[in-house]
């Protein structure tokens, strides 16, 4: 029996650490954003507040697009695509306090061009080496998996397209875990659990 109950505690703590589970679709009405108006903006998420930023290009700001979500538009470049990340654009993601980071999804990610090549961008977590990804399918959505990694600060970017050539996308989603640490409630239910256990420790070792 203290076995099973060993066990089971530790079903408390595991489902305890991944019930906060967090998909955040950019495209969505909640996050409409005047264009033209925002460098930045902050977002409250209930868990966590993120913080977009525009940078990296002249007079940057915030573009939002129903259901494709934020890029970056320069207002002094007219031949640029207003609502999508591009060189040398950056669009920066900064998070009040850490967060596991499952996932994210970028849209208008095609393989296209007069002569076809697939697009290209790249992310930086908490300022480390820069990674890649490629438009795999012609949908133009692209989930890239980042494995739980903990996020304070994420940059996204474009490489330099050439002549025939021009790489961006939109941030559309975000999937995430607020925290690892266990909620107020989950440490009440661990601590009764732990007293429980006495009992059976004691009577063990009688």
């Amino acid at each position: 029996m203290f076995r099973k109950f060993i066990l089971s505690l530790a079903f408390v703590s595991l489902f305890s650490a991944t019930a906060n589970a967090t998909t955040v679709d950019f495209g969505s009405g909640a996050f409409s954003t005047p264009n033209l108006t925002f460098s930045s903006r902050a977002f409250n998420l209930g868990d966590v507040t993120v913080t977009l930023a525009a940078s990296g290009a002249v007079l940057p700001y915030l573009e939002w697009n129903a259901g494709d979500g934020f890029g970056i538009n320069q207002l002094l470049n007219v031949f640029e695509q207003g609502d999508e990340v591009n060189y040398p654009e950056v669009l920066t993601l900064s998070f009040s306090s850490a967060v596991l980071l499952n996932s994210f999804t970028v849209a208008n990610f095609f393989t296209e061009g007069l002569f076809p090549y697939a697009e290209q961008g790249s992310y930086s977590i908490n300022g480390g080496a820069s990674q890649s990804f490629s438009a795999l399918n012609p949908g133009g959505l692209l989930t890239v998996n980042t494995a739980g990694a903990a996020v304070t600060t994420i940059a996204f970017t474009a490489p330099h397209g050439g002549l025939f050539a021009n790489h961006d996308y939109s941030l559309k989603a975000l999937d995430y875990n607020a925290s690892a640490v266990p909620e107020p409630a989950s440490l009440l239910l661990l601590s009764s659990a732990l007293f429980g256990v006495a009992p059976f420790a004691r009577r063990r070792r009688a």
